[in-house]
């Protein structure tokens, strides 16, 4: 992970509000991501962007 990153991005179960807010968030989230797939097409990794 980079540094910076919250423990709950490894591990869903860290999450430090409720259920239905991380529901909400994912929602949320797919809501902005899934309009345009360019969103998904990286080539680059959290590892190789450190460098």
């Amino acid at each position: 992970m980079p540094d910076g990153a919250a423990p709950w991005m490894l591990n869903t179960r860290m999450w430090p509000g409720s259920l239905s807010e991380y529901v909400e968030q994912l929602l949320s989230m797919a809501e902005v991501l899934l309009p345009d797939p360019r969103h998904f097409a990286r080539s680059y990794s959290p590892a190789s962007s450190a460098t």
